[in-house]
This record gives structure tokens, C-alpha cells and sequence, in this order.
């Protein structure tokens, strides 16, 4: 049976289980009811699927039922399940519970996808090849969560307790993960060799100045001022000082101090977000807005203090395993795959695997049949058409199952 087929036999349970994540949104790496639906939903598969709990999620190991398999490549397959402080306001059926929370990003389609995945595999052991982990991972939103998830797994071994990974060699366990994306067209497959997401780096900047009263300005050092033209001149980074073919984002979303309208208060925190390539242009805009602070502080008479701090590095799509996934997945999807040329700006946690061992990430089009209307990632209107869970439960069946050169360990 091809694994579109077999995806298909569960395709009632996807939706259900999508739906029913869906409606218990939970943030950061505390999801105890989408934990407990999954755990309840994942021993019901029966004692081939062992359910390890976690700090930053739930493990699922299923070995092989032959010695042949065991010895052979190992999958790691990562699913996040987190969501997002946002408001829903899609009118769907099956929408959130929870005021001010929401699956905006499409986690609870990632994680039914994991779990048809784990129902799949355990009711037909005779298609496994290689031992394969599935990783339903809580606090991917906030970048959080996959770093501590390496942490806690010795990733051939089976689990050690909170002990770092070793590095990858040839031959030992392959990560793949996916994301939904609805600027994409429904159904097509993009796969990228190389760096797929960015680099992130948070910003905290901190002016201090000298209070005092809004009618009498002269009579103080202004951070509210100072702040204003920081973020304008920081924006100039970008434009002049990196290439065009450099990749980066510096943008501030969050701007906190003073209490009240007439009075210049002593402190203004800004905070934001730094988006790159990598180290180098990282480092570049590091020193351009150290260079900015002083002459800010010296400009205004304030204190200025750049705070800046790597949140996430980038994912990085191992090129020959980008080559294969093509390979592989043409036999049955070959008019889905498409090449996908450019660095996301946006930043997935998932770059923690891809640093300690082979790792891929594909993002699937999942667009709305309203071919007018296609609400972003993380909208309060985000959602996208369920048809495809089964597609990307075929992806991951044709890659598991297709064992790269059969390596053995």
C-alpha cells in the first residue's frame, strides 16, 4: 500500500485530533491539557508506542520489529504544539476555548499530523525501517522549547536524562520537521538545501535620562526623545550598511515607560527583534547599534545600554538529505515538489536538531480554498484547509519508509 493510502485510512482521526487540539490553545512550554489529550490519545495505540514525558513535551519511541531495521537509520520527527496570546476570531465550529488564545501558527495540525504518524506506524510494523522518534514539542513560539527538548534526549542511545546530544556522524539519526504555510499554494511541497529560517537575536535597549516636568523640557534629558531618534537612525542598519543580498530584519515592537501624559519620565525601555543570515550580519548590526547608543546618549545627554542576546540560530537543511527528500518524494508527489530559494525571516527552534545532526524542514502550502483570502501565520483569522494533514502525513510515511541507503549504524 503506498503511504497516501494508508494516510487516508485515518483521515477522519487528523481532522478530529486537529480540531480538538485546536480548541484548547496553550502557550509556552505549560500545555497540560493538549498534553493530556495527547498522552490519553497516544496509549491508546498500544504498547508498540512508548511514551516517554518530557520537560519541553512528550517522546514517542517505536523500534522496529526485525534486528535488520533496528540497525538502520533512525528517524527523529518534530511536532510542535504550541499556540498563541492572540485573539481567534475565525467563527469556526471548533474555535478556541480559551479567550485570548489561539492556534494561529498551525501547530495543531502538526501535531495531529505526529499523531496519525505514531498510529500508522504502530499498527503496521512490517513498513518500518529504522527506529523512529516522534517529538511533540511544547514552547516553539517562544523559541524555547526544542533547546531544552535536545537536551533531554541522547538521540541513539535512547533516553539518559537531561545530557546534551553528540554531535552527528554519518549514519545516525535523521531529524525532519514540517510547517504549514498558507502563502504557498494548496498541496506543493517546498524544500530547501541549506538555511531555510533565520537567525534571531532579541534587543533590549534601555535609555535613562533626567525627569521632570513636560511644561519645562530644558530642564531635563529626555529619553522618549532620544529613543525616537534611536529607532529611526537603527533603521538605516538594514539599508546602509548590509548588502541587498544580505538578509535581515531589525524591527521594535515593544516600547515601555512613563505613566503619565505630563511628565518626561527617567526611563524608557525598548525592545525588539533582530533577523539575520547568520553570525557575520548578526555581529555587523550588534556594532552599528553600539556605534548609534553612544551618539544617541551623547546627543541627548542620556545613558544609553544595548542590550543583545541570541535567541535562536538558524535552520539549516542538510544538502544531500534536501536532495534525497526530492528524490523520494517525486515517485508519488511529483508534481507537488517546488525548490524553495529564499531565507524566512521568521525563526523556528527546530535550528537546535539541525546544529547536532542531519536535519530537514519542508513547508507544505496549505492556502484556503477562497483563493481571495489568505490570512498569514499567525492572524487572528489564520486557518487552512484540513485536506491537507493527509498529504503530510504521506510526506513523512514516503520519507521513513524510504530508508536513505539503508545505512546501518
Amino acid at each position: 500500500m503506498e503511504a497516501t493510502a494508508f494516510a487516508k485510512l485515518i483521515e477522519q482521526d487528523l481532522v478530529k485530533w486537529r480540531r480538538n487540539f485546536h480548541q484548547i490553545p496553550e502557550t509556552g512550554l505549560n500545555l497540560p491539557l493538549t498534553r493530556a489529550y495527547l498522552k490519553d490519545e497516544l496509549l491508546s495505540l498500544g504498547p508498540r508506542c512508548r511514551v516517554v514525558e518530557l520537560k519541553a513535551g512528550i517522546l514517542v519511541e517505536i523500534e522496529p520489529v526485525d534486528q535488520v531495521n533496528a540497525k538502520r537509520t533512525p528517524f527523529l520527527l518534530r511536532f510542535d504544539m504550541d499556540a498563541l496570546p492572540v485573539q481567534e476570531e475565525t467563527e469556526l465550529d471548533f474555535s478556541s476555548r480559551f479567550q485570548g488564545y489561539m492556534h494561529a501558527c498551525g501547530h495543531d495540525g502538526h501535531a495531529a499530523v505526529g499523531l496519525g504518524l505514531a498510529k500508522i506506524l504502530t499498527a503496521n510494523p512490517g513498513i518500518q525501517q529504522g527506529r523512529v522518534r516522534i517529538a511533540f514539542q511544547a514552547g516553539e513560539e517562544t523559541l524555547e522549547g526544542a533547546r531544552l527538548l535536545v537536551a533531554e534526549i541522547d538521540s541513539w542511545q535512547g533516553l539518559q536524562g537531561p545530557a546534551p546530544l553528540t554531535p552527528a556522524e554519518p549514519g545516525r539519526e535523521i531529524a525532519l520537521a514540517m510547517h504549514l504555510d498558507p502563502q504557498l499554494p494548496r498541496g506543493v511541497i517546498a524544500i530547501k538545501s541549506g538555511q531555510l529560517n533565520a537567525r534571531v537575536d532579541n534587543l533590549r535597549v534601555i535609555f535613562k535620562g533626567k525627569p521632570g516636568h513636560g511644561a519645562y523640557p530644558h530642564l531635563c534629558a529626555d529619553p522618549v526623545v532620544a529613543m525616537a531618534s534611536f529607532v529611526t537612525a537603527a533603521q538605516t542598519i538594514i539599508s546602509r550598511n548590509l548588502s541587498p543580498a544580505q538578509p535581515a530584519v531589525l524591527s521594535f515592537g515593544k516600547v515601555a515607560g512613563g505613566n503619565v501624559p505630563n511628565v518626561i519620565p527617567e526611563e524608557i525601555v525598548l525592545e525588539g527583534t533582530l533577523r539575520s543570515g547568520g553570525q557575520d550580519t548578526a555581529s555587523l548590526v550588534s556594532s552599528r547599534l553600539a556605534q548609534i547608543s553612544a551618539g544617541i546618549g551623547q546627543t541627548y545627554g542620556v545613558s544609553v545600554r544595548t542590550e543583545i542576546e541570541e535567541k535562536c540560530p538558524a535552520v539549516l537543511c542538510d544538502p544531500d538529505l534536501a536532495q534525497w527528500a526530492k528524490e523520494i518524494l517525486q515517485t508519488e508527489l511529483p508534481e507537488n515538489i517546488v525548490s524553495f530559494d529564499r531565507i524566512l525571516m521568521g525563526g523556528d527552534d527546530f535550528a537546535f536538531f539541525s546544529q547536532v545532526m542531519p536535519a530537514l524542514m519542508f513547508r507544505i502550502g496549505a492556502g484556503s480554498e477562497k483563493k481571495d483570502i489568505v490570512y498569514p501565520l499567525h492572524s487572528n483569522r489564520f486557518n487552512f484547509d484540513e485536506k491537507i494533514l493527509v498529504m503530510a502525513v504521506a510526506i513523512f510515511l514516503n520519507l521513513i519508509t524510504s530508508n536513505p541507503e539503508n545505512k546501518e549504524i
